[in-house]
């Protein structure tokens, strides 16, 4: 062993030995206050001046000890933290701060002693009103120890990314929305990117997916199993006229062309007030398994309901909810036939029933309703231009494109407000390095959301005029 480290350990041991916890009957060992009065003299008789300053030194050293004991015993990746203030172990009783710069952007490393110096300045007010002398008392009434990715985890983590290819995507989902999304550049990252994202979100459940969208690994506290028996029963009671699916770009339930959220999804599905949330989640944790949806959907509703798995914008998979109806009743069938007057040709009663399906039922069911037709004129016996189904094709790859740039408009803006939130706490007054930093990325991501808003307009003209046709 080296010289400068004995050293080192006899002045750690000292400053324990120094520093230990104090008893009542151990005042004789106090050190002088720096705010004691100045001019040598003793303090006016009754003022309470000592008793005050040796109560609070006592308690003080007291804390200072539990401290420093708790930080020793600390594993890499636990937080301890107090108001806004977190420091992160990350080993050998070192820590990262909450310190986060163009310099830093990690966080200062820092030394178990300094976070003992920053914390005894932080919690003096709350030591000079707590009520007696216990360190361990006050270190876990002051401040907070959160919890870290278990080491079993962080294995499984580790394990799974190796499987995918990369860069790939950490995903929170809270309340069955994407609420914030990390890339994550090599498998070696993904472990403590991972921890990173569960202690900013820690009532999100948290996905690890690769760059073809695969998931990799999932962990947090909402429970994603899909309660089938619950969905079936609110599309049944929903009785719906036109198709129903979970539209992912506005975190809303669809029915037809019209997405419902809270009340209005209640209403429309006749449900208990208050269950929006729950209606939502099951339809969008539904979508994550199409397979299994179709299987256990179909199953439990008798063939009542029929589901589709369609490809969305990627490759990403869309379940559509179709409730069967039954025969069409004569009355219904009567009123067609008197609507339709005896001179009007098979082209304009086709042009009246594409518009009633665009307008009525919506763009996206063009291709279902054409699917139903050709079953009941007996499948084979009606042909269809095959331009008419690149058509459709085109249509439907558009929206899903749409709904993609809607998404990444959506996030483009969250950042955005966040980058703006953080210069008006980060950035000097009058300018400097920091406010400049913030100004370029500010300029960067208000280019890239003006790229996507253009790329937005002119996918919307495409659609148009197909729907136009």
């Amino acid at each position: 062993m080296k010289k400068s480290e004995i050293i080192q350990i006899i002045q750690e041991e000292l400053t324990h030995i120094k520093e230990g916890p104090i008893c009542a009957d151990q005042s004789h060992r106090l050190e002088k206050e720096e705010n004691s009065p100045e001019d040598g003299k003793a303090a006016p008789h009754g003022s309470g001046y000592n008793v005050v300053k040796e109560d609070y030194s006592q308690r003080a050293r007291n804390f200072r000890v539990a401290l420093r004991r708790r930080l020793e015993k600390m594993k890499p990746g636990q937080v301890i933290r107090y108001g806004k203030q977190f420091w992160t172990a990350q080993g050998k009783n070192n820590f990262r701060d909450s310190l986060r710069t163009k310099l830093f952007p990690k966080g200062r490393m820092t030394p178990g002693q300094d976070v003992v110096q920053a914390l005894k300045f932080a919690v003096q007010p709350d030591i000079m009103k707590h009520r007696g002398s216990a360190g361990d008392d006050m270190v876990n009434a002051y401040l907070k120890f959160e919890g870290k990715l278990s080491e079993a985890n962080r294995g499984k983590v580790f394990k799974a990314a190796k499987k995918g290819s990369f860069p790939a995507t950490i995903v929170v989902v809270q309340n069955g929305k994407v609420i914030h999304q990390e890339k994550v550049s090599t498998p070696e990252a993904a472990p403590a990117k991972f921890n990173v994202m569960q202690e900013k979100y820690p009532k999100a459940l948290i996905h690890l997916e690769d760059n073809t969208g695969k998931r990799l690994f999932s962990e947090g506290k909402i429970n994603e199993r899909v309660d089938y028996k619950y969905l079936t029963q609110v599309i049944l009671d929903a009785k719906p006229k036109q198709n129903v699916y979970y539209n992912s770009s506005r975190n809303v339930v669809n029915i037809g062309g019209v997405g419902y959220d809270k009340g209005d999804l209640v209403q429309n599905f006749n449900q208990k007030p208050g269950s929006s949330g729950k209606i939502k989640n099951n339809f969008y944790y539904a979508n994550q398994n199409p397979e299994e949806t179709k299987k256990e959907i179909e199953k439990l509703s008798r063939g009542k309901i029929k589901v589709d798995v369609q490809k969305g914008y990627g490759g990403k998979p869309v379940v559509v909810y179709i409730v069967k109806e039954g025969k069409l009743t004569e009355a219904v069938y009567d009123n067609i036939l008197k609507a339709v007057p005896d001179s009007y040709s098979y082209k304009n009663l086709a042009a009246d029933i594409a518009r009633m399906i665009k307008d009525e039922y919506g763009s996206h069911n063009i291709k279902p309703f054409t699917k139903a037709l050709m079953q009941a004129l007996k499948e084979g016996k009606l042909t269809i231009d095959e331009s008419v189904w690149k058509r459709f094709d085109a249509m439907q790859k558009l929206q899903g494109n749409i709904m993609d740039l809607e998404d990444d408009m959506r996030e483009i803006n969250q950042e955005l407000s966040q980058l703006h939130k953080d210069m008006e706490q980060e950035a000097e007054p009058g300018g400097g390095k920091i406010a400049d930093r913030y100004g370029k990325e500010i300029d960067k991501k208000e280019k890239e959301y003006k790229k996507k808003k253009a790329e937005f307009k002119k996918l919307m003209a495409k659609l148009d005029k197909l729907e136009q046709y």
